[in-house]
């Protein structure tokens, strides 16, 4: 949810007449919280090495009579495998600065001059969070950020509890157990009318991800076409990794997170990450496959 911006001028009058507020508004009308970093010195520049946790990189051309130009920093981020975006601008943008981009054999480099650079940044911005604002992935990314609303929730009432007194501790634990109790007479009441009358679609309603799985495994057991399917672990494969993903608390151990959900753990990484996706295409293969079975006559 954070659009990261990372300004590197050696002028610091420069980045200090910079709308950030303009800027800030306009990523935050996106839906994504804003976080600029304006350096004016090389050294705190480097200081961010490799550059990962940034989504933007704006370099100035001209560093001063002391610096290499900033073409040769934008070289020195593309050196440790960094693809983040860089906006490469100056005073007299044009041949000059298309020049260093070729000489250094630069990829992924805007170009703009000094004047239009907040416009720039914006345009440039945008069309990257295109990537993100795709409905698949922001499907993803919803579900993580209601899995962390999810925890502060929980941390908010242990956090409070202790200031309430045994009256307040009991309204609460007695409206949660009177409206739970509610749900679950309800529930009981349309598990009854399910039995006396069943309906996949009435089956569906009441089934969470793991009911729906072993509805299919039951399916199979019973189905004569699907006898010889053998049924993947799909809870060890992928019902464990998504709740921890989405309700599990997690903590960065170098490039990993670890989540806790449920007295485990849980690593995601780039490894984790592919393999889960793999996971992912071999169960839609395995039940377009079962989806074959059943439609042959």
């Amino acid at each position: 949810m954070t659009y990261s911006i990372l300004w590197f001028d050696d002028r610091r009058d420069y980045l200090d007449s910079i709308d950030q507020e303009a800027l800030k508004k306009t990523i935050s009308g996106w839906g994504f919280i804003p976080q600029l970093v304006l350096v004016d010195d090389p050294a705190e520049f480097i200081e961010h090495k490799p550059f990962k946790d940034f989504d933007l990189i704006v370099v100035d051309y001209n560093l001063g009579d002391n610096q290499p130009h900033g073409e040769v920093f934008i070289k020195s981020i593309r050196e440790h495998n960094v693809l983040t975006e860089v906006i490469f601008y100056s005073a007299n943008p044009g041949k000059e600065l298309w020049d260093a981009i070729r000489t250094k054999e630069l990829e992924g480099v805007y170009v703009s001059g000094r004047d239009p650079i907040v416009s720039k940044i914006e345009r440039v911005a945008q069309h990257s969070l295109h990537k993100v604002l795709d409905l698949n992935n922001m499907r993803g990314l919803i579900m993580a950020e209601l899995g962390d609303l999810d925890l502060q929730f929980d941390a908010l009432l242990a956090l409070g509890w202790s200031s309430l007194e045994d009256a307040g501790r009991n309204y609460v634990a007695t409206r949660f157990v009177s409206t739970s109790t509610e749900q679950l007479e309800k529930r009981r009441t349309e598990l009854q009318a399910c039995a006396a009358s069943p309906t996949t679609d009435g089956i569906a309603a009441l089934s969470d991800s793991s009911k729906r799985w072993d509805n299919l495994c039951r399916l199979q057991k019973k189905n004569v076409k699907l006898k010889e399917v053998t049924m993947p672990p799909f809870a060890t494969d992928l019902l464990f990794p998504r709740n921890c993903l989405a309700h599990g608390v997690p903590r960065q151990e170098g490039s990993d997170l670890i989540f806790h959900f449920s007295g485990r753990d849980y690593v995601y990484n780039e490894q984790s990450s592919t393999q889960l996706r793999q996971i992912i295409l071999a169960y839609r293969e395995h039940l377009k496959k079962m989806e074959q079975l059943l439609k042959e006559t």
